[in-house]
C-alpha cells in the first residue's frame, strides 16, 4: 500500500453557529483552530478548556487522481480530528468520525474522478461545548495520508506481530495478516525481517504463522532494540502489496510476587500521566512535537507513560518504542454517563465498539505498549448503568485482537484520608463487578489502601495510576515495600493547557481568608501548573525532588519560594501543586525580607550559607528540609553531608539575548526546532527577574510555529512573533518547509540582539 502525506496546502475556512462560513485561507496540516482563537472567560470551555472557545470549520484539498487508479482502492487516513468530522468528496459523504481521538480510514472509491480534478473537505464540528476536561484543540490535528492499494491489500492494522516465548537465544513470533482479495486467486504471503539499528536482513525459519529467530535482540527499557517486518502479498505469481511493520521483541508477564516483570526481570514503573497536547504549539501533533515529549520524560527518570485519557498520536508511540518507555495504553475518560455537557457519553453506545478496536489494531504492534486501559475515573464505575457489562464487553473487543494486561483507572468516592476501609467505602460490591473483568486494578490517590487491599485480595496486581506530587515520597514507598504494586503514575510528567490552575498555590491574608488566586482558580489561568516539567519543557522543582527520589541524581538542589506581600509561611499548597519556588537569588524585595529555601538531598543533613556566613545546618526528611533567610544579594549555597553543593547567584544587570536551539540539524518537511531564548547579563549569567517583551524574525526556509513562556497566567497569544519573558526565559518553536539554512534572530529593547542558525536537510 502507497501512503501519500496530504498535509500541504489545504484550504481552511472558519464558520459561526449556526452554520456559517467565513473567509478562507491556506493552512499546512496538522492544524488546530481553537489555539488560534482569542481566550476569553466568558467561552463556555470554561478553565476545563482554558477558556478558548469551540468551534466549526471546513477543510477543502484539490487533486487528481491518475487513471492508473481506476483498478486500485484508493482510501484517506485521519490520524486524529477533533471532532465530529463529516468527510466528503466532490459533495458526496464519505462517512462522520465523532470521537475526537480516534485513527480513522474512508475509502473514496465509490465518488473518486479519474483522471480529472477531485476536491475532498472536512467540516470539523466543536461547538456543543464544554465536551472535554481539558484543553482538546479544534480541527485536524494530527497527519492525514492518501492511501493507493491493489483490490487485493492488507487491511488497515492488518499485520500482527505477536511475542509467544523469548529469550537471548531464541524467540518465537506469532505473525497474523489480514487482508481483502479483489478475487479468488490464491493469495502468497512472504515475510522478511530486517534488523532496524544497521538495516541487515535477519535469518529466521518458519512455520505456517509462527517465526523463530534466533539470538534476538530483545526490546527494554533501557535497550529498545526494534525490528521491521516486511509483509509483502503476491498472486498470480506477482506483488500486489507490501507493508513493513515495526516491532519489537520482548515478553511481559504481572503477578502480584513479582509484579511487573519485563523479559523475565522486575521492574518497577517510574510513570507519569500526560494529555494529548503540546504546550504551546496546542493539540497540533507533529513528530518532533510527540517525540520530544518522550525524551523529556526520559531525561527526567520516567520509563512508563499512561495516556491520559484517550488514545494519543501514532508519533508519540514511535518515539516510547525508539527510546524505551513503557505505555499504559488509555481509550476512554467516560463511558455511558457524563463529565462535561457534550462529551463522548453521548454517543458512546453506537461508537465504543468501532473506537475501542481502532485503537487496538493501531496499537497492538509497539512493543513499549504493556498495557491497555478501558476507562478512567468512570462515574458509573459503582456498578450502575451496566457498567459490569460494559466493562465485560470493551475487555472483549481488547482480547478480540490482542492479549495485553487490561485495567482502568478507578477513583474513591473521596480524596479524604481518614478512612481505614479498602476498595472505597461505598458501593463496593458494585465495584467488584467491575474489576473482576480487570487483569490488574489502577487506583487514583489511593496509595495508603493499599496494604489493606492486600490483606483482603492477595491475588491482585495494582498500579497507582494516578498520585499526586505533593505525596510523591510516600506514593513511591508504597511501590519499593510492596511487590504486588508495579509502578506509580504522577499527575502529571508534563504541564498541559486547560483544568486551569490544578497545581496551584495560593496565600492567605492576615484574617486567614483566602487571595483571589487561590486553588481551582480562574481566568487568566490556561495551564493546569501541575507538571514535572512545564508547557516549555522547562523542568520545575518537584522534578528535581523526583529525582532525587528515583536515584537519577545524587546531587542536592536548592529552591527559593517567590516573595509574596504576605508571610511566605501564609502560602498553602493544592493536592496537585507544588511551593511556586525557582531556582534563583533574584527577588525585587527589600534587604532583610524573609525569604524560604527548599533543599531536596539524598543526604543525611544540609547547610545553607549565604555570602560565605552560615545560616544553618538541618537534618533531612523524607530528603528534603527547608530554611527561612532574610534577603541580601550574592551567592547562596547549600552543602550536604555527602559532600555535595549547589547554589545560586544575584545575577547582574540585563545586557543581552541567548539563543539555545535543542537541535542544530532538522529534517525539512514540518520538522520543529525548539528554541530557548534567555535574558542574562554581563557574564553571561540568566537574569531571572527580567522578562522584556522579545520578537522573533525568521529567514530562510522555516517558519514561527509558536512562541510563548512557561507563565501560566499569561493572556498573550502563542501565535505571532513575540511574546513576553518569563523568569528570564521564553520559548519558539520554528518548523520547517524545505531545504537549506535558516537564522533565527531575537529582539528586545535595551538589549544585545541574539542569532543561531539551524541547517535543514
Amino acid at each position: 500500500m502507497k501512503r501519500i502525506n496530504r498535509n500541504r496546502s489545504r484550504t481552511f475556512t472558519p464558520g459561526t453557529v449556526p452554520m456559517k462560513r467565513g473567509e478562507s485561507r491556506p493552512v499546512d496540516l496538522p492544524h488546530d483552530f481553537m489555539i488560534e482563537s482569542k481566550r476569553d472567560p466568558a467561552n463556555l470551555t470554561r478553565r476545563d478548556g482554558a477558556y478558548y472557545p469551540g468551534g466549526i470549520g471546513w477543510y477543502a484539498k484539490k487533486f487528481t487522481a491518475p487513471e492508473e487508479w481506476r483498478d486500485k482502492n484508493v482510501y484517506v487516513e485521519f490520524e486524529g480530528v477533533y471532532m465530529n468530522a463529516e468527510v466528503t468528496l466532490n459533495g458526496n459523504m464519505l462517512g462522520r468520525q465523532n470521537y475526537g481521538y480516534t485513527t480513522f480510514q474512508l475509502c473514496l472509491d465509490p465518488y473518486l474522478k479519474y483522471g480529472e480534478e477531485n476536491e475532498l473537505e472536512v467540516f470539523v464540528d466543536n461547538s456543543a461545548v464544554p465536551n472535554s476536561r481539558w484543553y482538546s484543540g479544534s480541527g485536524i490535528y494530527r497527519p492525514v495520508w492518501l492511501c493507493v492499494a491493489e483490490k487485493t491489500h492488507i487491511d488497515f492494522g492488518g499485520v500482527y506481530v505477536k511475542t509467544l516465548t523469548a529469550d537471548e537465544k531464541e524467540a518465537v513470533l506469532k505473525v497474523e495478516v489480514n487482508f481483502t482479495s479483489g478475487n479468488s486467486a490464491d493469495v502468497e504471503v512472504k515475510h522478511t525481517v530486517f534488523d532496524l539499528t544497521d538495516e541487515k536482513e535477519i535469518p529466521f525459519t518458519r512455520d505456517g504463522d509462527r517465526i523463530t529467530v534466533r539470538d534476538p535482540k530483545l526490546w527494554d527499557i533501557d535497550a529498545p532494540h526494534l525490528y521491521r517486518l516486511t509483509t509483502v502479498l503476491r498472486q498470480n505469481g506477482e506483488e500486489v502489496d507490501s507493508v513493513d511493520t515495526v516491532f519489537g521483541i520482548r515478553t511481559v508477564s504481572l503477578s502480584p510476587e513479582k509484579g511487573f516483570v519485563l523479559n523475565g526481570k522486575p521492574v518497577k514503573l517510574k510513570g507519569g500521566c500526560i494529555h494529548h497536547d503540546n504546550g504551546l504549539l496546542g493539540a497540533q501533533s507533529y513528530p518532533r512535537s510527540e517525540e520530544r515529549k518522550v525524551e523529556l520524560m526520559k531525561r527526567c527518570g520516567y520509563n512508563a507513560v499512561r495516556t491520559a485519557h484517550n488514545p494519543h498520536a501514532p508519533a508519540f508511540l514511535d518515539a516510547c518504542d525508539r527510546l524505551g518507555m513503557i505505555v499504559l495504553d488509555e481509550a476512554f475518560d467516560q463511558w455511558r454517563i457524563a463529565k462535561t455537557q457534550y462529551d463522548y457519553h453521548r454517543v458512546f453506545d453506537t461508537d465504543y465498539e468501532r473506537d475501542m478496536s481502532a485503537m487496538i489494531l493501531r496499537d497492538r504492534n509497539h512493543p513499549s505498549v504493556a498495557f491497555w486501559s478501558i476507562g478512567n475515573e468512570i462515574p458509573e464505575q459503582w456498578g450502575g448503568s451496566s457498567a459490569p457489562e460494559t466493562a465485560k464487553k470493551l475487555c472483549a473487543i481488547v482480547h478480540r485482537y490482542d492479549d495485553r494486561p487490561i485495567t482502568m483507572g478507578l477513583y474513591p468516592t473521596t480524596l479524604d484520608k481518614t478512612k481505614n476501609d479498602d476498595d472505597f467505602p461505598e458501593q463496593t460490591a458494585g465495584v467488584y463487578t467491575v474489576i473482576r473483568n480487570l487483569d490488574f486494578v489502577g487506583y487514583n490517590y489511593y496509595y495508603d489502601k493499599y496494604a489493606n487491599i492486600h490483606e483482603k485480595h492477595p491475588e491482585r496486581v495494582i498500579m497507582s495510576t494516578e498520585t499526586f506530587p505533593k505525596e510523591i515520597y510516600k506514593s513511591w514507598q508504597a511501590v519499593l515495600d510492596n511487590d504486588f504494586v508495579i509502578g506509580d503514575f504522577v499527575w502529571t510528567a508534563i504541564d498541559y493547557l486547560g483544568e486551569v490552575a490544578l497545581g496551584c498555590s495560593w496565600y492567605k491574608d492576615n484574617s486567614g481568608r483566602r487571595h483571589p488566586e487561590w486553588h481551582m482558580t480562574d481566568y487568566p489561568w490556561h495551564t493546569a501548573n501541575c507538571g514535572d516539567i512545564d508547557v516549555c519543557g522547562f523542568k520545575r522543582p518537584q522534578s528535581y525532588y523526583r529525582d532525587i527520589l528515583w536515584g537519577v541524581c545524587d546531587k542536592p538542589k536548592l529552591f527559593v519560594r517567590r516573595q509574596s506581600a504576605d508571610s511566605p509561611e501564609a502560602e498553602s499548597v493544592s493536592l496537585w501543586g507544588w511551593h511556586d519556588s525557582v531556582d534563583r537569588w533574584d527577588f525585587d524585595v527589600p534587604e532583610g525580607s524573609p525569604m524560604i529555601v527548599d533543599v531536596y538531598s539524598p543526604a543525611v543533613e544540609v547547610s545553607l550559607r549565604l555570602n560565605g556566613e552560615l545560616i544553618g545546618t538541618n537534618s533531612l526528611s523524607e530528603n528534603q528540609t527547608s530554611f527561612v533567610v532574610p534577603y541580601r544579594k550574592g551567592t547562596l549555597r547549600i552543602e550536604d553531608s555527602n559532600g555535595n553543593a549547589d547554589e545560586v547567584k544575584t545575577a547582574g544587570k540585563p545586557v543581552a539575548l541567548r539563543l539555545i536551539p535543542d537541535r542544530d540539524v532538522i529534517g525539512a518537511d514540518g520538522d520543529l526546532c525548539y528554541i530557548t531564548a534567555e535574558i542574562v547579563d554581563e557574564n553571561g549569567r540568566r537574569v531571572t527577574n527580567a522578562n522584556p517583551e522579545v520578537s522573533f524574525a525568521v529567514s530562510g526556509p522555516a517558519k514561527i510555529a509558536a512562541v510563548g513562556s512557561s507563565d501560566p497566567k499569561s493572556e498573550e497569544p502563542y501565535r505571532g512573533s513575540h511574546h513576553r519573558a518569563y523568569d528570564g526565559r521564553l520559548m519558539c518553536v520554528v518548523r520547517s518547509c524545505g531545504e537549506g539554512s535558516v537564522t533565527v534572530r531575537a529582539v528586545a529593547d535595551d538589549l544585545s540582539p541574539a542569532e543561531t542558525t539551524v541547517s535543514i536537510k
